[in-house]
């Protein structure tokens, strides 16, 4: 929630909802079925926004997105620029989940593919 708070506060004038914390996965399934478009990193909500037909950009760092990248022909993909074996090689049994594991996934990066999956009929 500190991570993600920033980012709603800045699109509450565009008429963004916070459901941050807030419900239970029915509802964020209900909410996410109306979006526009979906944009996050690898996870159930990713696989529900493209489930439910709605445009998703999957953001992958050292994850598989040739077998976990979300389905249909709506879906995209971001992948880091930097290598997913650098990005492994941080995970340690200490920390599995060390930060910068999303280096490399770039704003621009995202915003074109963000702007290709809205325009390209052919993305998949």
């Amino acid at each position: 929630a500190p991570r993600a708070r920033p980012a709603a506060l800045a699109l509450a004038d565009l008429g963004a909802v916070d459901l941050i914390g807030v419900g239970d996965l029915a509802t964020s399934a209900a909410c996410i079925a109306r979006a526009g478009l979906f944009i996050g990193n690898d996870s159930g909500l990713m696989h529900i926004a493209a489930a439910a037909g709605v445009p998703t950009l999957g953001l992958f760092g050292p994850g598989y997105p040739e077998i976990y990248g979300p389905w249909g022909p709506n879906a995209a993909v971001v992948v880091s620029a930097v290598p997913a074996e650098e990005l492994r090689a941080r995970v340690t049994p200490q920390n599995k989940s060390p930060p910068g594991l999303m280096d490399g996934v770039s704003v621009d990066a995202v915003i074109n593919a963000a702007v290709r999956l809205l325009t390209d009929k052919t993305v998949s």
